[in-house]
């Protein structure tokens, strides 16, 4: 999750560590309100499926990409269906 103004290398290299994982990732980018109150979303999202496509990977087969508030707290509880990790990339 982030706000993904530029998709970089780091950003390439946490979602290849997630996809090998799982098998599938989606990619949630928070809505950030641009130049005259536009959210860039749409830009973000066609930046992020272009990056990926050259390093092979297709959007709606191993990854999706949603729109999610802007989120500055998370909260989760303890749960055995679910892993929560924090990975170094």
């Amino acid at each position: 999750m982030g706000k993904f103004k530029k998709w970089t290398e780091q950003d390439t290299a946490l979602f290849k560590n997630a996809l090998s994982k799982t098998g599938q990732v989606i990619i949630q980018i928070q809505s950030s309100t641009g130049i005259g109150g536009v959210d860039d979303f749409d830009k973000r999202k066609v930046n992020i499926i272009e990056k990926l496509t050259v390093h092979g990977y297709y959007h709606q087969h191993e990854y999706e990409i949603m729109q999610v508030p802007h989120i500055i707290h998370l909260t989760y509880t303890p749960n055995k269906n679910y892993i929560v990790e924090k990975v170094s990339v």
